[in-house]
C-alpha cells in the first residue's frame, strides 16, 4: 500500500541521515586527534597496591629513647630468640621488618626484663625499609592518581618519575628514574649509582636541591603533561625552586606522597 511505501521512504531517508552525521562526527573528531575514534577499552595492568605506614620503629622509638635518657641499658634481641640473637650496635641496628624484644635490667630486682616490643628498620648499603622490605630507593611514596577521567574513554596513566638535579648555573639533569605503564599506588626511584658523591656537571657549579619530574601520558593530545613536586609535596606546571629537596635529606632514603588528583585542574 502507498501508506507503507511511504513509511518505508521515511526510514531509508532517516537511516541515510545518520549515517551521514556519523560520517561527519568521525571526521571532525578525526581532524582533532585520531585518537579520539581510537575506541577501545582501557588498559588495566594487575599492578598491586603497595600500601604502608612509616609508623614507630625500634630505631625512633620515643617511648625507648626515654628509657635511654634515663639510664637505662637496653639490650635488643629478635623477637622470640632470646637470648641467643642480640642485636649488636643497639636498637638502631635492630633490622628491617623483624619484631624485636627490647630487655633492661630492673633496678629494683637487678634482674633483665622485657620492656617493649618495636620493629627493625635497618637495611644493608644503601637500602632503605618501606612497608618492612628493604629497597633499592633514593625517593619513594604513594602515588594518588585522579579517580575520574575527564573523557571516559582516554586511558591517562604515568609514564615516568624522574629525580632530576638542579644547580647554581641552571643545570637540570635527570640522575634517576622509574617507568611506568600502569596506574600505580606506590613508586619508587632507584638509588643512583655513586649518588654520596653526586656533583654539578660543571666544577664551579653546585647542587641547589633535587626535585621530580613526573610525566603523565593522557593518549588524547600529541603532548604529554609534565608535573613537578618537591619537598612541600605540592604539584606543579613549572618547578618551585623554594620546594627543592637537600642532598641530606635524599641520602637517607626520603618519603614523598604524590596527590596527583591536583594535577587535573591543569588539564
Amino acid at each position: 500500500s502507498s501508506d507503507k511505501t511511504g513509511a518505508a521512504k521515511k526510514r531509508i531517508f532517516g537511516a541515510v541521515i545518520g549515517l551521514m552525521l556519523a560520517l561527519l562526527s568521525y571526521i571532525i573528531l578525526n581532524t582533532i586527534t585520531p585518537r579520539l575514534v581510537a575506541l577501545r577499552l582501557p588498559k588495566v595492568d594487575p599492578v598491586g597496591r603497595f600500601d604502608y605506614e612509616i609508623g614507630e620503629t625500634c630505631a625512633n622509638s620515643l617511648e625507648l629513647k626515654k628509657k635511654e635518657d634515663s639510664g637505662a641499658d637496653l639490650k635488643i634481641y629478635e623477637k622470640g630468640n632470646y637470648p641467643d640473637k642480640l642485636v649488636n650496635g643497639g636498637r638502631e641496628y635492630a633490622y628491617c621488618g623483624r619484631k624485636h624484644e627490647v630487655y633492661a635490667i630492673n633496678r629494683a630486682t637487678g634482674k633483665l626484663e622485657q620492656v617493649y616490643d618495636c620493629t627493625g628498620d635497618y637495611c644493608t648499603g644503601d637500602d632503605v625499609c618501606v612497608a618492612n622490605v628493604c629497597l633499592n630507593a633514593v625517593v619513594y611514596g604513594d602515588i594518588i592518581m585522579p579517580p575520574i577521567q575527564l573523557i571516559p574513554w582516554s586511558d591517562r596513566y604515568l609514564e615516568k618519575i624522574e629525580l632530576v638535579r638542579y644547580c647554581t648555573g641552571g643545570e637540570k639533569t635527570s640522575i634517576s628514574e622509574q617507568t611506568f605503564r600502569s596506574k600505580p599506588g606506590f613508586y619508587r626511584v632507584p638509588r643512583p649509582d655513586g649518588f654520596a658523591g653526586d656533583r654539578c656537571i660543571r666544577a664551579a657549579d653546585k647542587i641547589l636541591g633535587y626535585y621530580l619530574k613526573i610525566l603523565v601520558n593522557d593518549e588524547l593530545g600529541q603532548w604529554d603533561d609534565t608535573f613537578y613536586t618537591g619537598k612541600d609535596r605540592k604539584i606543579y606546571k613549572e618547578m618551585s625552586l623554594n620546594s627543592l629537596i637537600s642532598f641530606n635529606d635524599l641520602n637517607g632514603g626520603y618519603e614523598l606522597n604524590i596527590d596527583l588528583s591536583e594535577a587535573s585542574s591543569y588539564d
